[in-house]
């Protein structure tokens, strides 16, 4: 819910890395109902994730991609491997962003105004 709320204010990125590295730790339990909860908690932060956010959190977000890719069951794999999509996405969609900076050129407009502009008026 406080994700949610603050996802447009200045620091989110840290805030969702370090809600993530505590979904991690709760995961570490083995409890299938704990880690399904887990997994639906990643899903979430990972689909309000900005792709312009990813550099930030790029350390919780390949924790919980392991995690995730070595989850085993039917239900737990299945939900698992839905959160890795999501991860997918957001990934390329950050990679996508990557590039077209490196082949946006970068335009400096500067503007030349008259020293002396009364001089000029008689």
């Amino acid at each position: 819910s406080l994700l949610r709320i603050g996802k447009n204010v200045p620091g989110w990125p840290e805030l969702a890395s370090d809600y993530l590295d505590l979904v991690l730790f709760t995961a570490r339990s083995g409890r299938a109902v704990i880690q399904t909860t887990c997994i639906h908690s990643i899903s979430l932060v990972v689909s309000l994730a900005s792709p312009h956010m990813v550099a930030t959190m790029q350390e919780p977000l390949a924790r919980a991609t392991q995690w995730l890719a070595h989850l085993k069951g039917d239900q737990l794999g299945e939900e698992g491997g839905n959160a890795l999509m999501l991860m997918a996405m957001l990934q390329q969609e950050y990679n996508k962003l990557v590039v077209q900076e490196q082949f946006t050129e970068k335009t400096t407009i500067s503007f030349k105004t008259p020293t002396n502009a009364s001089a000029d008026i008689k």
